[in-house]
């Protein structure tokens, strides 16, 4: 429980750096195979129907697509919000349809993306502009949003990072539409910016532990003792 430790923010940084070279020279890190192998693996033992995914570039990486998978698979029919769209929508697409999850709703705020995403998902992919508020004390780009209903997990992965206090404004979102018991992942957790993010989100909610997931990107889980079990991850 906690903030962020000495210890995590080194590994974090040291994450981030190592990253960025391989991104640079086209390498993968044994870890990111690991996470890809255990997704597969997870996916074809289950029977479900997963589109085909492509986790390169700036989509969703193994290590997130295993994480989505495994909650859906641990914690089944649980009401989902995530903010921004792209592969991790198909594939929590795929697990609403296979009944693992209870509802979704991605958030996205490029319309164009929003149309394109919410073409091939059955879920509602609503294009919601940004705007500016004040969050947290500090001057943020936030969903202009109401929720309508508390989710029981929020993902945390857009709108398009920034240096310093990145995807700030989800934390608007996280102060009004997480349930009692929850769980968030925020992706990229590895970069400074949303390091800024989950740091303050992480005094927001002392009580709630959480747990990192490192390959070519790194996330980190966020929940309350109902989901202890995420401890394991």
């Amino acid at each position: 429980m906690g903030g962020i430790t000495p210890k995590e923010a080194r590994r974090l940084g040291w994450v981030y750096r190592l990253n960025r070279w391989r991104w640079a020279t086209g390498t993968l890190p044994a870890s990111e195979l690991f996470y890809l192998q255990l997704f597969d693996s997870a996916v074809a033992r289950a029977g479900i129907a997963v589109p085909p995914l492509y986790p390169v570039g700036s989509a969703a990486n193994a290590g997130l697509l295993y994480a989505v998978f495994r909650l859906a698979a641990d914690f089944p029919g649980l009401s989902w919000l995530e903010l921004g769209a792209g592969q991790s929508t198909i594939l929590i697409d795929a697990l609403v349809k296979a009944g693992r999850i209870g509802a979704a709703l991605t958030l996205e705020h490029d319309s164009a993306w929003a149309t394109r995403i919410g073409a091939r998902v059955g879920h509602d992919v609503r294009a919601v502009p940004l705007r500016p508020a004040e969050v947290q004390c500090a001057a943020a780009q936030a969903y202009d949003f109401a929720p309508e209903r508390r989710y029981d997990v929020v993902l945390v992965d857009g709108p398009i990072g920034t240096p310093r206090r990145s995807r700030w404004g989800a934390l608007q979102i996280l102060e009004s539409a997480l349930a009692d018991e929850f769980v968030v992942l925020f992706d990229d957790a590895e970069r400074p910016g949303e390091r800024d993010t989950l740091a303050r989100f992480l005094t927001m909610r002392p009580a709630a532990d959480h747990v990192f997931i490192h390959a070519m990107k790194s996330q980190c889980l966020v929940f309350s003792e109902k989901y202890r079990a995420i401890a394991s991850y």
